[in-house]
């Protein structure tokens, strides 16, 4: 079998919630059958909390931890594995995901962890909550303008 990438927004009271909604919106739209490829696949989700204040989307976020390469590679010279030098997009992508988590203590451990729930489809999805303009226009889309739903950002990988 295999994975298909997706991304969703939800709604809701809290993150809970608004993962229940997003995942039966998607089996809605998608069958009940199973392999559908979205959120409704994914059993549960890992929220990262943006520092107040970071204008970098949800799923720009979600697009960095993706170009992130979080592998080592076997090198003959030295007889061991290394990780490779990073690409100017991966420390790009890097930077970005150290700036809206504040991750400079945790570096690398925080980029691994984020490309680990995003890029496999055993583990669970990765939430992050959207605010701002983002939020505000996504409400006005759905007919919730003037609630106090929050809405959340999904990524990963679902089987298909």
């Amino acid at each position: 079998m295999g994975a298909e990438y997706f991304t969703t927004y939800g709604h809701g009271k809290d993150v809970h919630d608004a993962f229940r909604q997003a995942s039966e919106e998607a089996a809605h739209w998608h069958g009940h059958g199973g392999y559908t490829g979205t959120i409704a696949e994914v059993g549960d989700f890992h929220l990262f909390t943006r520092v107040k204040g970071c204008r970098i989307s949800p799923r720009a976020l979600a697009d960095a931890a993706l170009d992130t390469e979080t592998y080592d590679v076997w090198d003959k010279d030295l007889g061991r594995y290394v990780t490779p030098k990073p690409s100017p997009k991966e420390r790009a992508a890097r930077r970005k995901i150290e700036r809206a988590f504040n991750t400079k203590a945790y570096d690398q451990t925080a980029v691994r962890f984020m490309k680990a729930v995003i890029g496999s489809k055993w583990e669970p999805c990765a939430a992050i909550e959207v605010t701002g303009k983002e939020a505000t226009e996504y409400k006005a889309q759905r007919g919730l303008k003037g609630t106090h739903n929050k809405v959340f950002f999904f990524a990963g990988f679902a089987s298909c």
